[in-house]
C-alpha cells in the first residue's frame, strides 16, 4: 500500500471485515463497500467540479 500511496496522494483503503481479494468485488458485502466508496468519491468530485465552474 505504501507504493500506491506515493503514486496516488489521498489514496485510502477503508477496512472491510470478512472479505478477501475475491469477495471484495464478487461478494455482496464487498461490492457494497466498493460501491459506497465510488459513489462518495464521485459526489466529492462533482461538488469540486461545480465549485470550480462557479468561480470561473
Amino acid at each position: 500500500m505504501t507504493d500506491w500511496s506515493s503514486r496516488l496522494p489521498g489514496f485510502q483503503v477503508p477496512p472491510v471485515d470478512d472479505v478477501n481479494h475475491y469477495t471484495i468485488l464478487m461478494g455482496e458485502k464487498g461490492a457494497d463497500a466498493v460501491r459506497t466508496v465510488i459513489l462518495a468519491e464521485q459526489s466529492r468530485s462533482s461538488v469540486a467540479h461545480a465549485a470550480t465552474e462557479v468561480q470561473q
